[in-house]
């Protein structure tokens, strides 16, 4: 499995998404497509800030990612900033 659908797997984790659907989603799709707004956009950042092990400015001066694909790029770029070399265990 490789780092963007392990990233993919742990966002849909916090997604409110049917199981059954999971497989349905795609990089393309706008988060709003799955109730994200603005201020839940922020809650998961922090969310997955805290999974993955970021530091708290990660997501200070970026871009707010629109779709998933942008978010797991968003993700991936602070864990490779940060000089991780593969995802941290699942808490």
């Amino acid at each position: 499995m490789d780092s963007r659908t392990a990233i993919l797997g742990r966002i849909l984790d916090h997604l409110p998404i049917d199981p059954k659907s999971r497989n349905l989603v795609t990089e393309e799709a706008a988060l709003a497509e799955y109730g994200v707004a603005s201020l839940h956009l922020i809650t998961l950042l922090l969310n997955l800030q805290r999974e993955f092990g970021l530091g708290g400015d990660t997501f200070m001066d970026v871009d707010m990612p629109s779709t998933v694909g942008e978010l797991v790029s968003l993700i991936q770029d602070a864990l490779r900033r940060a000089g991780a070399t593969e995802l941290p265990a699942r808490a």
